[in-house]
């Protein structure tokens, strides 16, 4: 494997920081290792808060939105939410119908059906809206790219606002507003929101004019589960929000989160790694193989019974998914087998009648298994929906529009992609894909970035707990990543039905515990007696009856 060390951070600073904020050194090393200058940058890192958000009035166009939303008051009329399928949309949707109930407007909601209508405002979508009375659509987490559709609303006498995160193309919608800090002439600084980030930064400009009881706490709670379900990165506002969300989360429960939580067998304290695991998965897994207005009913609902029973439908829907999901992944894999796919160039899988609601996944897991960017083709009544997924920093979007004339439609980015294509044009596809080299698009290769080299003394249950402070992890803000060198292996063995590879580890006197997950092929090169160096993250592991320092490891180079 390919790593990068980054340069070992100036003692000095190090103690500074110690001092300062009575963080620990490990703390401190990995702040300054990542950039940090001192403890006053630190402070605003690993402390962000509400205060610090920029001032929602500088969205474009959020005057011309509130004012819309104040004539809909005054004249009562109806507004429909329309949302994406995912948790981002789900979120974001919970957040602007809530919002707007709580200033009297009759408010319904509507999310199109991932095999159905598919992404987005499309005119399929609207031929599906319940729109008899309704004066305004609200869009959150799409509708910029929907020029024709709000073409078409506006004609039928129903106005538009766009709230919306994704890039502009040369072209706005006809809309009243739209809303978008990805616009050439948006003043709105931070531009990397994600849809629910959006809709809460929405509704907060729209309360300062009109005044309603807004239940911050719980849009913020929301908006930090989109914020994270979006993978987009946590830093600046995005941090803030994930941060104080599960603050709110952890200190203020809400049933909403209790009924996902007892379905999903976990407890508080809520982490950014817990709202992954259990929260997000089980919200998605109606907007992929079920139905996502569900969720959103969810997420609205005072009701304990109705809780229960969505939540456990929820739950239903994930272990479903979770099923699906493994079968076309072994399908993928001997797919791939059979065509020797695995070795060179990009990797295309195509499944006939496999549920699209998983492809993503799928393609993110071949990608990872073989180390090349990865397209899965679920075929359907003639018609293939692709979703791609890439590695290292190969751009797998521009690689793509190579073909866009065999696509019926296509969208995404750098990393994830994917286009509809007629069943018939896949034998082109594949054929013109052979010849697709590398060169010119990024490498394929993918390199971890390790923050400090560390002693077997940093390797402690105290460092593990004090680790904390540097949450919530995710994208753009991962977790800290050690190396610990010339590690004898004292005993090595696979569990779980010999997937995950379990490691005794003695260094200086002293004996580690690690684990590796999906890692069994490292077990030839982990025999006992063995010296390794290990690169991990710094885990407690409370499974035992005292809880203790647990090496979770990244890679053995």
């Amino acid at each position: 494997m390919v790593y990068r060390l980054r340069d070992r951070p100036d003692d000095g600073k190090v103690s500074e920081i110690v001092r300062a904020l009575g963080v620990s050194g490990l703390v401190a090393g990995v702040l300054l290792a990542r950039g940090v200058t001192g403890a006053e940058m630190a402070q605003g890192f690993l402390r962000p808060d509400l205060g610090g958000l920029e001032d929602p009035q500088r969205l474009p166009d959020i005057a011309k939105a509130t004012e819309r939303i104040r004539k809909a008051v005054e004249s009562s009329e109806k507004v429909l939410v329309f949302g994406d399928y995912d948790v981002d949309g789900i979120t974001a949707t919970a957040i602007m119908v809530d919002y707007l109930r709580s200033l009297g407007l009759e408010s319904s909601y509507f999310l199109p059906s991932r095999s159905n209508e598919g992404y987005g405002l499309t005119m399929k979508a609207i031929e599906c809206m319940p729109l008899d009375g309704v004066g305004l659509i609200i869009t959150v987490d799409c509708g910029t790219s929907s020029l024709d559709e709000v073409r078409l609303l506006k004609g039928m006498g129903i106005d538009t606002i766009v709230t919306d995160h994704h890039e502009c193309g040369d072209a706005l919608p006809e809309a009243v507003a739209v809303v978008n800090p990805h616009r050439a002439d948006s003043g709105y600084g931070f531009r990397n929101l994600v849809g629910a980030g959006v809709s809460l930064k929405a509704v907060m400009a729209i309360n300062e004019a009109l005044g309603a009881r807004m239940d911050l706490e719980w849009y913020v709670m929301l908006a930090a589960i989109g914020t994270l379900a979006d993978y987009e990165a946590l830093v600046g506002e995005n941090r803030a929000i994930v941060r104080v969300g599960l603050e709110y989360a952890n200190s203020k429960p809400r049933a909403e989160i209790d009924a996902i939580m007892e379905a999903g067998r976990t407890k508080y304290p809520l982490s950014a790694k817990k709202m992954s695991y259990h929260i997000i998965p089980r919200l998605n897994a109606l907007g992929r193989i079920g139905d996502p207005n569900r969720a959103v009913e969810f997420l609205l609902s005072k009701e304990a019974a109705t809780l229960r029973e969505i939540a456990f439908l929820m739950d239903k829907a994930n272990s479903e998914r979770k099923a699906i999901e493994a079968r076309q992944f072994a399908e993928a894999e001997a797919y791939v087998e059979g065509r020797g796919m695995g070795s060179d160039g990009i990797i295309m899988v195509v499944g006939e009648g496999w549920h699209n609601g998983v492809s993503g996944i799928v393609a993110k897991k071949v990608a990872a298994k073989y180390g090349r960017p990865c397209f899965v083709i679920a075929v359907n009544d003639s018609m293939g929906k692709a979703s791609g997924r890439s590695v290292g920093e190969f751009d797998l979007f521009a690689a793509m529009r190579r073909f866009e004339g065999l696509f019926e439609s296509y969208g995404g980015h750098m990393k994830a992609v994917g286009f509809t294509i007629r069943e018939g044009g896949i034998p082109t596809l594949l054929e013109r894909m052979r010849g697709v080299g590398f060169e010119g698009y990024g490498s394929c290769e993918e390199e971890l970035t390790v923050d400090l080299e560390v002693s077997p003394d940093d390797v402690t249950l105290e460092n593990a707990v004090g680790l904390k402070a540097l949450e919530p992890s995710g994208n753009g803000s991962e977790e800290p990543v050690f190396i610990l060198r010339r590690c004898e292996v004292a005993q090595s063995s696979l569990v779980g039905n010999g997937n995950h590879l379990l490691l005794r580890l003695y260094a200086d006197g002293r004996i580690f515990r690690a684990i590796g997950f999906n890692m069994p092929e490292c077990l030839r090169r982990c025999r006992q007696g063995s010296v390794i160096d290990v690169i991990f993250c710094l885990d407690v592991d409370d499974y035992g009856e005292s809880d203790r320092a647990l090496l979770r490891i990244c890679g053995i180079p």
